[in-house]
């Protein structure tokens, strides 16, 4: 009988207590979604937050607020003054900075905040925007839903088709670390009412922005970076000298009519490292996959095979060598070209890392790929 009056004084205790004392009313929240940096004239640090509007009343779905200081933290300061409920800075998508600002400085210092408030979303994607910061409120989105969401969706969609990198907030704190390596954050461009991925945007070891690479050539970046979670997209061109068959009609007659695109994965990938005559040697040997996904030229593929494959190897080399040529042009290296020193040459690597992407600009770099077709579709 006791035991019964204990447990009936325990639910009547449980029923005085409340656990909604800390409630939060979406209404009365402000959730910044996208945080954008950029620099005026004076130096002054500008921050813009894009934040999802959940009054029915509103007409709109997204809310912008903008302030200028000398630090982020200061910003978030006056950002708390103007926002219309308490700011919850945990839910940030989108880390967007702009072009011109890292042109004139590094931002990474600028980031402190992010790093030292345990709540912040480290996993927010990291990007370059080649615009203005005000023009984000000029993007129409009647047909796209929520800012924020949208551009995450629209990175992580790019990436699938590797047509830029993915670098998250947490990944650029340890490339900016990391003497091995230099940073590389998706770019993208705004135009009128309208946004796009361009490609993938390469920072120097300083932190400042170096040049920029279209979608396929961040492509042949993931490509020797080995980040291929998802088959590399790549076009190329058939030359005439090619044994076309069927019909002599259908037979290409210029370039723009002899064109393919392949879907390569990599089977096998190697790095082979030297240092001799007071550079250092690398090799790339990358054995791939490929399924063509379009093919404007008739060809017996059945007979003719490997001569289709021995094109595209060739293509595909030189394109390699014409983005390590660019890399090294602006003494980059991101595709980490130094863990593999460091890891096989240490000794050497102790001399030279404090000028590694100087060195690495000096450097032989090679690429053999070897590819095997092993779909083609229908034939014609």
């Amino acid at each position: 009988m006791k035991r019964w009056c204990h447990a009936i004084l325990v639910c009547l205790s449980l029923l005085t207590l409340t656990g909604c004392g800390d409630q939060l009313y979406l209404e009365n929240a402000d959730i910044p979604l996208s945080v954008g940096l950029d620099m005026d004239d004076e130096g002054n640090i500008i921050v813009v937050y894009s934040s999802p509007v959940f009054h029915e009343e509103a007409s709109k779905k997204t809310h912008f607020e903008q302030s200028t200081a000398l630090s982020f933290r200061q910003n978030r300061k006056l950002l708390n003054s103007q926002s219309q409920g308490n700011v919850i800075a945990g839910k940030i998508q989108n880390l967007i900075i702009s072009k011109q600002m890292l042109k004139r400085i590094n931002a990474f210092p600028i980031l402190d905040v992010i790093f030292r408030d345990p709540k912040s979303e480290i996993n927010a994607r990291a990007l370059v925007v080649d615009g203005s910061l005000e023009d984000l409120q000029n993007i129409s989105m009647e047909d796209k839903g929520r800012l924020g969401i949208a551009i995450r969706d629209t990175i992580d969609a790019a990436h699938q088709v590797s047509s830029t990198v993915l670098t998250r907030v947490i990944d650029f704190r340890g490339q900016m670390l990391d003497n091995r390596v230099t940073p590389y954050l998706t770019e993208m461009r705004i135009r009128g009412q309208d946004y796009a991925i361009t490609g993938t945007a390469l920072l120097n070891k300083d932190g400042k922005y170096a040049t920029s690479l279209d979608q396929n050539e961040s492509s042949l970046l993931l490509l020797l970076q080995h980040q291929t979670e998802y088959p590399l997209q790549l076009p190329f061109t058939a030359p005439l000298q090619l044994p076309f068959t069927t019909p002599p009609n259908m037979a290409p007659s210029d370039p723009t009519m002899s064109q393919m695109n392949v879907s390569l994965t990599i089977n096998r990938y190697k790095i082979s490292s030297d240092y001799a005559q007071g550079r250092f040697h690398f090799e790339f040997q990358v054995d791939l996959t490929a399924n063509l996904s379009e093919r404007t030229f008739p060809f017996d593929m059945k007979t003719e095979r490997r001569k289709l494959e021995q094109v595209i190897e060739k293509q595909l080399q030189q394109k390699l060598e014409r983005l390590i040529a660019k890399i090294q042009h602006h003494r980059l290296d991101p595709m980490g070209l130094g863990r593999v020193a460091q890891a096989y040459h240490y000794p050497i690597w102790k001399q030279v890392q404090n000028n590694w992407p100087e060195t690495l600009a000096k450097a032989d770099i090679r690429v053999t790929p070897h590819v095997t077709i092993k779909s083609y579709g229908i034939t014609f």
